[in-house]
This record gives structure tokens, C-alpha cells and sequence, in this order.
């Protein structure tokens, strides 16, 4: 709060009450307004977050900023919710890092490998007036060709947004982000203060761990002699890991064979 000597004076011309609500008229309450002083949202190693508040002119400023640091790479998302169909439109996020803006995807991550919006294609009907009256004024019969009627294939780019904030934000196109500072910046085009709902997802790609277990039983014959000599047995192992979505980090394996070897004999053990 600014206790200023001049904003002691302005309070005191009119008494000592107060509306603490943030406001372009009390630019003193408005806060992470500023690159310089956004909302610190810490250190995350793995967590996701759903924030809503109000932007615009009238509730202080146009534009909020928020910041967080991932401690390892990790696929980042970012996603609206859509409250208001009329007023999302005027609300807009963008996610930075140390490099730069950060492109989301149609799912809603960062750099994810599906970057292209969506194309939803719906036939629309036309109408174009001939004459003097709109289309379709006449009665059917009384006057032909009183209007040019065609049909057009209209295309749209689906978005990010969701109706429902429980719905699950994971998906397997996300890229692994480097560790960092990110920065989310949410922006209202008017003056009215709009309501915004945004959800973040920071999720850290997962260990892989397993056993693999091989059993061999060979089996020979040789003679009544003093067995004597080296067996060998060479293994090649592969593997394949299904819907990996872009896995990061090192693979190891280690082998440590082992054998018995046993006679049988119609004399005996």
C-alpha cells in the first residue's frame, strides 16, 4: 500500500475508509503488473496448477505476469479454460522461456509436435438478394429466382480451450522442455475487467525400470570319457518400447548370465 505523504492526504480529505479492491483508480493495490514484479509461482519439480482471476483496464492493468522455475526438464503445458464465449475471445496467454516465446499446441503443450491447429470444416448456406426484398419474401410460386442461393465449405481452427477443467492434461506429442525459468503472460484486449481460468501441467518424464529374464535348456549327448572343454552361449538381446512419446534421458543394461550343467546316465548320477 502507498503511504505516501500525497496519498495520506487524498485519504484524509474523505476519512479514513477505504476500497482495497484492485482498480485503475487505486492503482495502489494492483499488483503483478509488472515483468519486473510478477507472481512468483517457485520452484516446481512436478505439479499442476489452475489459476483464475479478473484482467483489464479497469481492474488496474491489461496485462498479468507470472513466473515459475522447473528444477528438470519436463513437458510443460498450458491450456484456457473457456468460460465465456463472448469474452474468451479477448483474453489471450502466452508462455515464455529464457529463449523465447514458446509455441503450444493444439494439446496444449509446449512445443509439442502437433503445432498446427486443428481444421473443422462445416457447409454453410448463402444467400444473395436479386431484387428489391430480402430472400425468400414471396410466396412460393408468385416469383422465381427472386434470390441466388449456393452452399460454401467453411473452414475453422480449433483451439486449446476446454469446456471441462477436470478433463485429463496429459499428452504423448508433448516435447521435453529444458530446465528453466518460465515466464506466462495473460493479456485482456478491453477496458472491462474479464474474468481468465488457465491451467499449468509440469510433469517430469518418468523412469523406465525392468527385469528381463531368459532360460535356456540345452541339451547333448557325448561319451563315456573325461569331459573336458569350454561351453559358450552367445545372447543378443533387443527390445522395443511402444507410444514412447519422445522418452529422455540414458538407457543401460546389464547381463549377468549364469549356467549348470548336469549329466544324467542309465548307470547312475
Amino acid at each position: 500500500m502507498d503511504d505516501s505523504v500525497f496519498q495520506l492526504a487524498v485519504t484524509q480529505s474523505y476519512g479514513g475508509s477505504d476500497i482495497a479492491s484492485p482498480s485503475f483508480n487505486r492503482p495502489r493495490y494492483v499488483r503483478y503488473t509488472s515483468v519486473h514484479e510478477p507472481r512468483d509461482l517457485g520452484q516446481i519439480y512436478s505439479a499442476g496448477f489452475d489459476l483464475e482471476g479478473v484482467v483489464g483496464a479497469e481492474s488496474g492493468s491489461q496485462t498479468l505476469f507470472f513466473f515459475f522455475r522447473a528444477l528438470q526438464p519436463s513437458r510443460i503445458g498450458l491450456r484456457r479454460v473457456l468460460l465465456n464465449r463472448y469474452t474468451d475471445q479477448y483474453i489471450s496467454i502466452t508462455l515464455n522461456n529464457e529463449a523465447g516465446p514458446v509455441p503450444i499446441g493444439i494439446d496444449g503443450f509446449g512445443n509439442s509436435s502437433v503445432l498446427t491447429p486443428r481444421d473443422l470444416e462445416s457447409a454453410v448456406l448463402l444467400s444473395l438478394d436479386l431484387g428489391y426484398v430480402a430472400c425468400d419474401y414471396w410466396v412460393t410460386g408468385y416469383c422465381e429466382d427472386d434470390c441466388a442461393k449456393s452452399s460454401a465449405v467453411v473452414t475453422e481452427s480449433g483451439g486449446t480451450g476446454v469446456s471441462d477443467p477436470s478433463a485429463e492434461f496429459t499428452s504423448p506429442f508433448a516435447a521435453i522442455m529444458p530446465a528453466g525459468l518460465y515466464r506466462i503472460v495473460i493479456s485482456n484486449s478491453q477496458w472491462p475487467q474479464l474474468p481468465y481460468r488457465f491451467q499449468i501441467s509440469i510433469s517430469p518424464p518418468g523412469d523406465l525400470f525392468g527385469v528381463c529374464e531368459l532360460l535356456d535348456e540345452s541339451y547333448a549327448r557325448i561319451g563315456l570319457a573325461k569331459l573336458e572343454g569350454k561351453a559358450e552361449m552367445r545372447a543378443i538381446p533387443d527390445g522395443r518400447l511402444f507410444q514412447q512419446g519422445e522418452l529422455s534421458g540414458a538407457a543401460t543394461m546389464q547381463a549377468t548370465p549364469s549356467g549348470t550343467i548336469t549329466r544324467t546316465s542309465p548307470y547312475g548320477p
